[in-house]
């Protein structure tokens, strides 16, 4: 049993959480913001970035699924929150990089 089983906004469906996520105007993550991530994480995996932050493929696919859920999964990526909030640093070390421009 969840500790909060909260509605899918897109389909009516339930998405199971431990917590409450932000409300999705509260929320630091956009839509917009993930797929930056996507694409760093993408171009990291692929080029090999992934060495260089000390990473490994199997945590490059974890995280990309991660994202990959916020962006299509809800109306509201914060139910992803904790997890995000992790990724992020992986995230500013890829830019750290230089390697992943675009």
């Amino acid at each position: 049993m969840c500790v909060s089983c909260l509605k899918n906004q897109s389909g009516g469906g339930v998405v199971y959480s431990r917590r409450v996520a932000t409300p999705p105007e509260d929320c630091a993550y956009t839509i917009q913001l993930l797929e930056i991530w996507r694409t760093k994480l993408l171009c990291a995996k692929e080029q090999g970035v992934w060495v260089d932050i000390e990473e490994t493929p199997a945590r490059m696919n974890k995280y990309l699924g991660i994202v990959g859920s916020a962006i299509n999964s809800t109306g509201n990526p914060c139910i992803f929150e904790d997890d995000l909030d992790k990724i992020q640093d992986v995230i500013f070390k890829i830019i750290a990089t230089e390697k992943c421009q675009s």
